[in-house]
């Protein structure tokens, strides 16, 4: 994908998305982008806004959930909502830790890999997508977008996640653009394809 052209509207339109991802974020608001991560897979993106004004409206962040209630709030929302609330417990049990992790001094990637390590069912794609919307512009999800653009496999493990990023990493590169912005412009294009 060499000599990548970038419209005025899709510029104004990737502005707008990473604008929101540049504002300051309180604990709170940290932890309702986490719950998104985790609900976006095999839903989408507009499906999920709606859970998580769902999990807002409940008040998750501070009230408790047993997995069979938060269950009856994500039934008809979201896909695997007995999974997703598994998950979406146990983030919120290990919550604390992901602040501490998130305050460390450390490069970005030992970041991801630090969360991957220490929360449960937290993976290389939505550790990357969690940190991406919280302002990090070096990672890229590796999912079925991704993949069609690269012409490539699911990744069978974090090492094999790492080589198909450092690919589009590389073409991102190429073409002097964050590999955030490359990815965003590839779902965006997969969007209006879709609208038009």
């Amino acid at each position: 994908m060499k000599n990548l052209e970038i419209s005025e509207d899709e510029n104004y339109c990737l502005q707008q998305i990473f604008k929101t991802f540049d504002i300051c974020k309180t604990p709170e608001e940290i932890f309702y982008s986490l719950c998104f991560c985790i609900c976006v897979s095999q839903s989408s993106q507009h499906e999920t806004f709606i859970v998580v004004d769902i999990l807002k409206n409940i008040n998750f962040y501070n009230l408790p959930f047993k997995d069979y209630a938060l269950v009856y709030f994500l039934e008809g929302s979201t896909f695997s909502p007995k999974n997703k609330a598994k998950r979406l417990i146990s983030a919120k049990k290990d919550f604390d830790l992901i602040l501490r992790i998130l305050e460390m001094e450390k490069n970005p990637h030992e970041l991801r890999d630090l969360l991957v390590k220490f929360i449960k069912g937290l993976g290389m794609k939505t550790a990357s997508h969690f940190l991406r919307n919280l302002g990090y512009r070096n990672f890229v999800i590796i999912d079925n977008s991704t993949l069609k653009f690269l012409k490539c496999k699911r990744p069978k493990s974090d090492k094999n996640y790492k080589e198909i990023e450092k690919r589009f990493v590389n073409i991102a590169e190429v073409n002097c653009v964050k590999p955030a912005k490359l990815d965003a412009l590839i779902r965006l294009r997969e969007d209006w394809t879709q609208i038009f």
